[in-house]
């Protein structure tokens, strides 16, 4: 992180510690949409973002850099792991790079959650949502393996996905290895992390591998069609704006029209019959929100045990910024227990 990156970081973090009489000062008239009422530090923490002109990159490589630093800024604070190594695991074509966190809370073989970083398929990588992972694997007691997979434009869909089953495959194959419990292994992210492990469990089904214990879907991409109404309500000002959307599916889908096949839309499967315990958890502010809650709607159709919540003030990224938010900080302690209950 670059010295202005970390002074950045600094004044954000005792600014977010201010009273909260104060903190709601600062962030304005509270904001309601849809009987939601956006969470004052995240409304300042977007206050702050517009004054300063604060922008997403257009350039890919500067883009992935910003995810990296940006995270930081927001992150929780670093927990020490009882064990933790970087390794290599298959990937569709090749070796993929991977961080395993084996948390001081764990028993001597604890589950396994597979997860897959957020990004929009074209940045995001494990150092951009290490501090979250290593708060995630504390607070669940659970082993996680947090798996790269190629990324947009260099590598369009389907590869991202078929990374992913390689890698839970992988996984499976050297529980032993990792010193986790083969038998109590799920896989889950956050946005298009959270797609990733939806299709990998679709991938299992229709392929005949052995399905993920549970499947953890923190605001998933589920339809990249874009046509659900909170695509439209949410559009602009709440950080993850769709005119951002569009871009992300520019770098990642090969053909207009493929937005439509289930392997980049796991909401367009046509069956979902056999998948895992699934817990899907949306954001209130989000543009994706409307289609987590559609898929968890598919899944209770379709008799998969569901657990689905929103997180009314908070917006898309949260988990990321529980080192700020202590909205986000509550909301990821849920999600941990979600883990915990899950792969118990």
């Amino acid at each position: 992180m670059s010295i202005a990156a970390k002074l950045r970081e600094r004044a954000l973090r005792r600014i977010m510690k201010l009273p909260k009489s104060v903190l709601h000062r600062l962030a304005g008239p509270r904001m309601t949409i849809d009987e939601r009422t956006l969470d004052p530090q995240i409304q300042l923490l977007l206050t702050i973002a517009r004054v300063l002109g604060i922008r997403d990159s257009d350039d890919v490589a500067n883009s992935r850099r910003s995810m990296d630093e940006d995270t930081q800024a927001v992150a929780p604070l670093f927990i020490a792991q009882e064990r933790e190594r970087d390794l290599f695991v298959d990937g569709a074509a090749g070796k993929r790079a991977a961080r395993l966190y084996v948390p001081t809370t764990a028993n001597a073989k604890p589950p396994l959650l597979v997860f897959f970083h957020g990004g929009g398929f074209a940045v995001g990588s494990i150092e951009s949502h290490d501090a979250a992972v290593r708060e995630l694997a504390h607070e669940s007691a659970c082993a996680v393996l947090s798996v790269d997979y190629r990324l947009a434009p260099e590598h369009k869909a389907p590869t991202a996905p078929e990374d992913g089953l390689a890698a839970y495959l992988w996984a499976r194959a050297h529980a032993d290895d990792l010193g986790v419990d083969g038998e109590r292994i799920g896989v889950g992210g956050d946005s298009a992390g959270g797609n990733l492990a939806a299709v990998l469990s679709h991938h299992c089904v229709e392929r005949g591998h052995r399905i993920p214990e549970a499947q953890i879907l923190i605001y998933p991409a589920t339809d990249l069609t874009c046509a659900m109404p909170s695509h439209r309500t949410y559009a602009t000002g709440f950080l993850l704006e769709e005119e951002r959307v569009k871009w992300y599916l520019a770098k990642y889908l090969r053909y207009d029209g493929e937005e439509r096949e289930p392997y980049v839309s796991p909401l367009f499967y046509e069956r979902f019959a056999g998948l895992p315990r699934t817990v899907v958890v949306t954001a209130g502010f989000d543009v994706l929100r409307d289609e987590g809650m559609a898929y968890a709607e598919r899944l209770r159709d379709a008799g998969i045990q569901v657990t689905s919540r929103c997180e009314h003030g908070l917006v898309h990224g949260f988990f990321n910024m529980s080192g700020v938010i202590d909205a986000a900080r509550e909301a990821n302690f849920r999600i941990a227990a979600d883990v915990k209950s899950a792969l118990a």
